[in-house]
């Protein structure tokens, strides 16, 4: 687990990442894998697929198609625009279970697989649009899980 210092400390611009402090996360770092030789593995794929730049906060996430060689499979919940009709036909799922929250799978990242094996068509500016702040339930290691935490109301 990488040590607490190690922790994702500030926010993120719209396909970036900044602390909680609005610092640029500069680290060459994935800071939403835990293990910090496996978040050196992740930065360097996503490195070598276009997605960050070392010296930038700012990723480039999009949504490889399914069959897609090496797939980025990174969209934030934040930076969805989606036509009401595509959701009423496949939302958001709420469930969730012991090897989702191990995985620290979110609800982005089944939406994510959802389009993807129904082969939705989907596109990306690759434009910074959305300002994230690191640190929320999917990339503070800092913490435990939070086991009453859930999406339904």
């Amino acid at each position: 687990m990488r040590p607490p210092d190690r922790a994702p400390r500030g926010p993120l611009p719209a396909e970036g990442c900044s602390t909680r402090t609005a610092l640029p996360y500069l680290e060459q770092l994935d800071p939403w894998t835990a293990d910090e030789d496996a978040a050196r593995a992740e930065y360097a794929r996503m490195r070598a697929r276009g997605v960050v730049a070392p010296g930038t906060c700012v990723r480039r996430d999009r949504l490889d198609p399914l069959g897609a060689p090496d797939p980025v499979v990174s969209v934030d919940t934040g930076e969805w625009l989606l036509a009401r009709e595509l959701l009423l036909r496949m939302p958001f799922r709420d469930d969730f279970d012991a090897a989702d929250e191990a995985a620290r799978t979110g609800e982005d990242d089944k939406l994510a697989a959802d389009l993807r094996r129904a082969r939705e068509p989907v596109s990306c500016t690759g434009l910074p649009t959305l300002r994230y702040y690191l640190g929320g339930y999917s990339n503070n290691f800092a913490s435990a899980f939070d086991p009453t935490f859930s999406w339904r109301a």
